[in-house]
């Protein structure tokens, strides 16, 4: 819990995540990044292998979300400004 509360505390203005993983994110992943990190403002996903309803929990929490950045298995990069 003093990870969670450290993760907040320090980096709550971090506005850019890349998270780029094949099997390694967990919905509780996704859970922490949307309760530590609240301002990002840019995020890019690649490769996730995650439940949907965990995304569009996360895309919930992220009230300042301006850019989504998604790369498929493919390797082609889709950018889209909200």
């Amino acid at each position: 819990m003093s990870l969670l509360f450290g993760c907040k505390n320090n980096y709550s203005k971090l506005t850019e995540i890349e998270l780029n993983r094949y099997d390694d994110c967990t919905g509780d992943d996704l859970e922490f990044l949307g309760h530590c990190f609240p301002n990002i403002k840019i995020l890019s996903l690649g490769h996730l292998d995650v439940d949907d309803n965990d995304l569009f929990h996360l895309f919930d929490k992220l009230q300042y979300l301006e850019e989504l950045k998604l790369t498929f298995m493919s390797s082609i990069e889709v950018s889209d400004s909200l």
